[in-house]
């Protein structure tokens, strides 16, 4: 089975804003911290063989906060795993950003079959995710990349 779990709860997700990489806006909440703690406890009710984890830095974050308490699994960087460049769109809410032709155009690109009511965009995560799901069951069957 296959189980995703965002990266933590941030200052942006809380006031509904978009997030770069590098914005002050993407460090972590505490109650952001003490989910994904207590996600840690209980991801040890499941059998899983390889957690993957994307190169952005709230996503290491999340999986150093996870890889704290003893897991039976290894975590495995795939920096095919990452999110959609929103350098520039920091700090601005989906309502300020909604009718922007840029915006339109990243939407149909990336996101035009997943998305939350909230703004909330997953469609490019999934598609990444997907992708290197099948790249990683490939190699682990046959021992080499498909």
């Amino acid at each position: 089975s296959i189980h995703l779990i965002r990266h933590a709860e941030t200052e942006a997700v809380v006031k509904h804003e978009f997030m770069s990489d590098t914005s002050n806006n993407c460090g972590f909440t505490e109650n952001g911290i003490e989910i994904t703690k207590k996600q840690a406890d209980e991801l040890d009710a499941y059998d899983f063989d390889i957690a993957l984890y994307g190169p952005i830095a709230r996503v290491v974050n999340t999986k150093n906060i996870i890889m704290a308490r003893p897991q039976k699994f290894e975590a495995i960087k795939v920096h095919k795993l990452h999110g959609i460049d929103n350098t520039g769109w920091e700090y601005k809410s989906f309502e300020e950003l909604v009718n922007t032709d840029i915006f339109i155009a990243r939407e149909l690109e990336n996101n035009m079959f997943a998305r939350t009511s909230e703004g909330t965009s997953w469609g490019t995560v999934i598609a990444n995710a997907s992708g290197t799901l099948a790249e990683a069951a490939y190699e682990a069957f046959y021992g080499e990349e498909g």
